[in-house]
């Protein structure tokens, strides 16, 4: 039982290596999170504006159903 703790801690090892490579040793780290908020940004300028006009639109149609 003890070799199938031996492999799991080698993976876990291993996965923790490649963890600490990608953050420390690379700027893919850094260049991931810059994509993922250009991509939020982008994400931002487009939905704001609808959402904002779904708004109104549903703000007029309640105040004619009302009057």
């Amino acid at each position: 039982m003890g070799n199938i703790w031996d492999i799991l801690n080698n993976i876990l090892d291993a996965i923790s290596a490649f963890i600490n490579w990608y953050m420390n040793e690379t700027p893919l780290f850094n260049d991931t999170l810059d994509s993922f908020y250009a991509l939020g940004v982008q994400a931002y300028n487009l939905l704001y504006p609808l959402v904002g006009e779904y708004i109104y639109y549903i703000s007029e149609y309640f105040s004619g159903v009302g009057a």
